[in-house]
C-alpha cells in the first residue's frame, strides 16, 4: 500500500491491521475455502503487507475503518485480492455449485456411491447418465440456492450459531420430506406430476456429510436417478 500522505507511525500500523482485515472480508466474500480445514479461509502462508507513504500532503493520525482513508484502503484492497485471486486462479464469486462442493471435498464420485441401485454400481453408461442428470439438476439456479442454503446451514451449526431449543420436534425423515415437497413444488413448474420416489440410499457412506447437506444432495440424487429410464 502507497500512501501520498504524511502518516504517522501508528496511522502505518493501523493500515496493517485495515488491510488484514479487508483481506479477510475479501476472502469471505469469495467464499473461498481453507484445503486443511475446509472452513472459511482467512489468509494463506505466503500473506505480506507492505505499507509504505509519501510523508508529503495531508497529514493523517489514524487509518482504521472508521476513518475516511481507512474506509479507502479497505475498498480498495477488497477489490485487489479479488482481481489477484481471479489472475492466478480464474476463481470467482459466482462459480459453480459443483466447484463450491468439491471445494467441501464432495466430489461427485462421493456423492453417486451414496446410491445403493446395481444397475448404477454395475453398469458405465447408467453411472455416467446419473452423473449427467445429477450436473444438469445443480446446474438450475434454484436448485443450486437450495444446496447453498444448506451448506451455509451446515456452516452456521458447526460455529454454534444454531437458537437454543429444548428439542428436536421435526425428525430427519419429516425434515427431509419438507425439502422433498419443496423441490417438488419447483419441479411440478417445468414437468406435470414430477414426483421424486422413495430410493433407498447407501447411509452408510454419509458421515462426511453434514446433516442438512446430506439431506439436500439425498433428495437431488432420488430426483436424478428417478429420470433414468
Amino acid at each position: 500500500l502507497l500512501v501520498d500522505a504524511d502518516m504517522t507511525d501508528g496511522a502505518m500500523v493501523e493500515a496493517h491491521k485495515t488491510i488484514t482485515e479487508a483481506k479477510t472480508v475479501a476472502l469471505r466474500e469469495l467464499d473461498l475455502r481453507s484445503q486443511f480445514s475446509g472452513d472459511l479461509a482467512t489468509g494463506t502462508l505466503t500473506d505480506t503487507v507492505v505499507v509504505a507513504c509519501t510523508k508529503k500532503g495531508e497529514h493523517v493520525t489514524f487509518s482504521g475503518t472508521f476513518t475516511l482513508i481507512g474506509e479507502a484502503i479497505a475498498q480498495i484492497v477488497r477489490q485487489c485480492i479479488k482481481e489477484a485471486i481471479y489472475k492466478q486462479e480464474n476463481f470467482t464469486a459466482d462459480r459453480s455449485i459443483m466447484e463450491r462442493l468439491n471445494e467441501r471435498g464432495l466430489q461427485m464420485e462421493s456423492l453417486i456411491s451414496l446410491i445403493e441401485n446395481a444397475k448404477v454400481k454395475s453398469e458405465a453408461v447408467a453411472k455416467e447418465k446419473l452423473r449427467s442428470e445429477v450436473e444438469r439438476i445443480l446446474e438450475d439456479g434454484k436448485i443450486a440456492a437450495m444446496v447453498l442454503m444448506a451448506l451455509r446451514l451446515d456452516d452456521d451449526f458447526e460455529k454454534g450459531l444454531f437458537p437454543k431449543t429444548p428439542q428436536n420436534v421435526v425428525d430427519q425423515a419429516e425434515f427431509e420430506e419438507m425439502v422433498v415437497a419443496s423441490i417438488r413444488e419447483y419441479q411440478s413448474t417445468k414437468r406435470k406430476n414430477a414426483k421424486i420416489p422413495k430410493i433407498r440410499l447407501n447411509l452408510r457412506n454419509e458421515e462426511y456429510l453434514s446433516a442438512f447437506t446430506a439431506c439436500v444432495l439425498k433428495v437431488v440424487l432420488k430426483n436424478a436417478l428417478s429420470r433414468l429410464d
